[in-house]
C-alpha cells in the first residue's frame, strides 16, 4: 500500500482500511512500513496503525511516499525518563512557512533547477492589470515574548529591469529593498519582537516605484522564525527544548491547553524511530 504524507506529525492508518483492501490484519505485527527501504516504527492504538510522518518538499512535490507491506512490523520503543532535578523550559524556536503554488510560470528563462511555482498574480507599481501590493494572514496563536525576532519573504522578478520592493508588518514598514532583473531575492528582516502579536499577523507585500518603466515581481513565500510557549493547539504540540549553546542539565516540559487528560507523548527526535514516553 502506497501511503503519502503531506504534513510532519502523528498520522494512523486505520486496520479496517487496510482490511477492504483485502489485507490480513489479524496479526499487525506482520504489518511493515517503510520509507525510502528505510524501517520506520509504528504502533497499534484505536485498532490503527499509527506512525510519525515526515514533510517532504522539493520542486515537484510536498508529498513523501511511505510503503506498508506484509513483513515483520518496527514496533516504537516505550521508555520511562525521570529526573529529580531539571531546568523548566519556558519557550521554543519555530519557524512558521507561508506558501501557496498557485500560478506557474511555464516560460521562465534559465528555469532548469528552478522554482515555477508563485503565490498569485504578479505585483507591480505601473501595470494597471496587477495589484501594487498583497497582504498575506500570518497566525501565530501560541506566539512568546522575545526580543528579537526574523522576517523572511521570497520574491522572484519578472521583468529584466530594476525593482523596489517594501515589506509592512501590521501596518508598520519593516524593509525596503532595492535589486534587479529576473533574479531571487529574499528580504530577511531582523525585527523587535514587539511588532508580532498573539493571533493573526498582516504582512504586506509591496511594489514601489523603482523608476522602471515596467516593474513586475512575483511572490513565493513568507517566513516568520519566532518563539513559541508551551500550549497545545488543536490538542498537539510538536515540541523541542529551548535553543541554548550547551546543556547543563535535563529540561522540564510542562504543556497546557489540552481539552482532555487522555494524553499521548512521543520522543521524535529520530522520525523513523519514535519512542513512547510512558512518564508524563
Amino acid at each position: 500500500v502506497r501511503v503519502t504524507v503531506s504534513e510532519a506529525g502523528l498520522h494512523q492508518i486505520p486496520l479496517s482500511d487496510l482490511a477492504a483492501l483485502g489485507i490480513a490484519t489479524d496479526d499487525p505485527t506482520q504489518l511493515r512500513l517503510t520509507k525510502r527501504s528505510n524501517p520506520v516504527a509504528t504502533t497499534i492504538h484505536n485498532d490503527a496503525l499509527l506512525f510519525f510522518g515526515e514533510r517532504y518538499e522539493d520542486l515537484y512535490t510536498t508529498q513523501n511516499v511511505y510503503w506498508l507491506t506484509l513483513g515483520t512490523e518496527t514496533q516504537m520503543a516505550t521508555i520511562s525518563e525521570i529526573y529529580p532535578t531539571a531546568t523548566d523550559a519556558l519557550q521554543f524556536a519555530k519557524t512558521l512557512h507561508l506558501e501557496e503554488n498557485t500560478i506557474y510560470w511555464n516560460t521562465m528563462p534559465d528555469g532548469d533547477g528552478q522554482e515555477h511555482w508563485f503565490w498569485g498574480e504578479r505585483i507591480s507599481p505601473n501595470t494597471s492589470s496587477l495589484d501594487k501590493s498583497r497582504t498575506f494572514t500570518a497566525t501565530l496563536p501560541t506566539l512568546a515574548p522575545t526580543p528579537t525576532v526574523t522576517v523572511r519573504v521570497q520574491l522572484k522578478g519578472y521583468t529584466t529591469l530594476d525593482h523596489k520592493t517594501r515589506i509592512l508588518l501590521n501596518g508598520t514598514l519593516i524593509d525596503e529593498q532595492s535589486w534587479a532583473g529576473q533574479s531571487v531575492f529574499t528580504h530577511t528582516i531582523p525585527i523587535t519582537g514587539s511588532l508580532l502579536v498573539a493571533g493573526d499577523n498582516i504582512v504586506t507585500v509591496e511594489s514601489a516605484d523603482s523608476g522602471a518603466i515596467v516593474d513586475q515581481t512575483y511572490i513565493n513565500w513568507i517566513e516568520i522564525d519566532h518563539a513559541v510557549s508551551y500550549i497545545a493547539v488543536d490538542d498537539s504540540l510538536h515540541f523541542a527544548p529551548p535553543i541554548f549553546t550547551t546543556y547543563d542539565n535535563p529540561f522540564a516540559f510542562t504543556v497546557t491547553g489540552f481539552t482532555t487528560n487522555t494524553l499521548h507523548l512521543f520522543d521524535v527526535t529520530n522520525p523513523l524511530r519514535p519512542q513512547i514516553v510512558n512518564h508524563t
